[in-house]
């Protein structure tokens, strides 16, 4: 929704949906969290040398830290990959997985649909439309 409302007020906008655990940077207790909103954040602060990183993490972090200096130094190109816009048939919008998409190991960035990130966050749409008013 709040994409939609974007473009229609022609706001470059981009989503993504990080989607790669980092089991290594957590301590023993607290390994069973996965996947969990702010993990990426490891990305950005440590190294990509860390030894904690596997080869897949350390290549994720590298795409990561390019495509937000791309976004950085110009926003309305943005971060690497289709952000969302008006198409023949409406708001197009283009999610990136960074990550693992499916069965696709990933160190970098898959654009899909908007249903299939989407679809995982349905129980918060009334949410989301409270807040839209």
């Amino acid at each position: 929704m709040l994409t939609r409302q974007n473009v229609h007020a022609a706001v470059p906008t981009w989503r993504y949906l990080y989607n790669t655990s980092l089991p290594a940077f957590l301590p023993p207790s607290l390994t069973w969290l996965r996947k969990y909103h702010g993990v990426e954040y490891y990305l950005f602060f440590t190294a990509p040398d860390d030894p904690r990183h596997t080869p897949q993490t350390r290549e994720l972090a590298r795409f990561v830290r390019a495509a937000w200096a791309r976004f950085i130094r110009d926003p309305v190109g943005g971060p690497g990959w289709p952000g969302a816009g008006v198409g023949a048939g409406g708001v197009v919008d283009n999610v990136a997985v960074l990550g693992d998409a499916g069965e696709k190991k990933g160190m970098g960035a898959t654009v899909v649909s908007v249903a299939t990130p989407d679809a995982r966050c349905a129980m918060f749409q009334g949410v989301l439309d409270g807040i839209a008013g």
